[in-house]
């Protein structure tokens, strides 16, 4: 239980300091323990004792709200608060919360240098038998890690496409030059959209991805169909092949 106390000396002198000290969840628990008047003799902290970990646990449910009496149990609010093992309520740590110079964004390349600073600042901070661990809310988390699938994703997801769409027009056609040509027609077509979204500012983002595999579908059907009647086609005037 003394690393709260360290944690909220530590947090006293940083940028943290910056918000009410009584604020923290560390410095409001320690400020619970030194009033003694929870009734609980062992939480009454003074320069001598250790506080036993069910003080943490019974000032957690004095204070947070998820365990006061509602009828509504949805919350979207993320409070600072004590991390207990769920079956044993054996407490594993505590949340602190803190301010951020980067603004919330839609768009990997902002998300990525946020998560890049926080790696940085987790790296500097002296290990103690436990190393905090620096994250973002969970919403900005599985939005990053969603942005990240899909940026990494999608080219992978295009290759195996054009991969699986050459097969079939090679095994639909049997010719190596009708082939060739409607591979590269879905090729130049993928890329003319590519390039689109990119002359317009857009990023890989959902809708983008989701633009770019409509776009696969819609040109492996097209030059596909074409490609098998230009070749069952007998007829030696080009146009009425197409026809």
């Amino acid at each position: 239980m003394s690393f709260i106390i360290k944690t909220a000396k530590f947090l006293d002198e940083s940028v943290l300091s910056k918000k009410d000290k009584n604020t923290t969840f560390a410095r409001r628990f320690i400020k619970w323990a030194e009033r003694c008047d929870n009734g609980i003799k062992e939480c009454c902290l003074n320069a001598t004792n250790i506080l036993p970990d069910y003080c943490i646990l019974n000032y957690t449910k004095e204070t947070l709200e998820y365990f006061k009496p509602t009828k509504n149990r949805i919350f979207n609010k993320i409070e600072e608060s004590a991390i207990f093992e769920k079956d044993t309520y054996k407490f594993m740590g505590f949340i602190i919360q803190g301010p951020s110079n980067f603004p919330y964004s839609y768009t990997y390349h902002d998300l990525k240098e946020y998560f890049t600073q926080l790696d940085y600042t987790q790296s500097h901070i002296p290990h103690p038998p436990s190393v905090p661990m620096l994250l973002g809310l969970p919403q900005t988390t599985n939005l990053f890690d969603l942005l990240s699938s899909l940026l990494y994703g999608t080219t992978v997801s295009v290759g195996i496409s054009l991969g699986i769409s050459a097969i079939v027009i090679v095994a639909s056609t049997s010719r190596p030059l009708l082939s060739l040509a409607a591979i590269l027609s879905i090729t130049f077509s993928i890329s003319v959209i590519t390039a689109s979204l990119l002359i317009f500012g857009w990023t890989i983002n959902v809708i983008e991805a989701t633009i770019l595999v409509i776009t696969i579908g819609l040109c492996f059907d097209y030059s596909l169909h074409l490609a098998v009647a230009y070749k069952l086609s007998s007829d030696i005037v080009v146009t009425q092949k197409i026809r």
